[in-house]
């Protein structure tokens, strides 16, 4: 009984084993004997998907990091130029607190702005490299409900 490799899935490696051990058990019954590598394949399937999956958090926090550093400089450089402006208000008056206000509003804002827009331009991107990079029988959390409304993207050149 040959089996199809297009037809298995990731989801039905389970279904795949235990069928495979109902037909090893009927073989015996009936006297037959039954050799297969599925297993081992399988086995091995898995093992490289966790290979995969491993280094992805890891990644995923450099990126986390280097945005935060990015975003710390980019707030000692604008907190170095709005010095003169806390220093004025300052001179006029205004408590520490409500000069220094001022400059933590607008990096708040800024920071609050950048963080809402780039989280939704990294979001929409993924899904449409997943959907582009990703074959169409490939389930992904990503491409699960998504660009069923566009025509579908070219081919990866390799």
């Amino acid at each position: 009984m040959p089996l199809d490799p297009s037809a298995v899935r990731v989801a039905d490696v389970a279904a795949t084993r235990a069928g495979l051990t109902r037909l090893q058990r009927a073989a015996t019954a009936a006297g037959a004997r039954t050799t297969t590598r599925l297993p081992a394949v399988l086995d091995r399937a898995a093992a490289a998907r966790r290979e995969v999956r491993r280094p992805l958090p890891l990644v995923a926090l450099q990126a986390v990091l280097l945005a935060l550093v990015a975003l710390g400089s980019v707030g000692a450089s604008v907190a170095e130029q709005r010095r003169p402006d806390v220093a004025l208000a300052r001179l006029r008056g205004r408590r520490p607190l409500a000069a220094a206000a001022t400059v933590v509003g607008d990096l708040a804002l800024v920071s609050v702005l950048g963080c809402l827009l780039g989280g939704l331009a990294g979001w929409a991107l993924a899904r449409v490299v997943a959907a582009w990079w990703l074959p169409d029988d490939v389930p992904s959390r990503s491409t699960a409900r998504c660009c069923s409304r566009w025509p579908p993207p070219p081919s990866p050149p390799w």
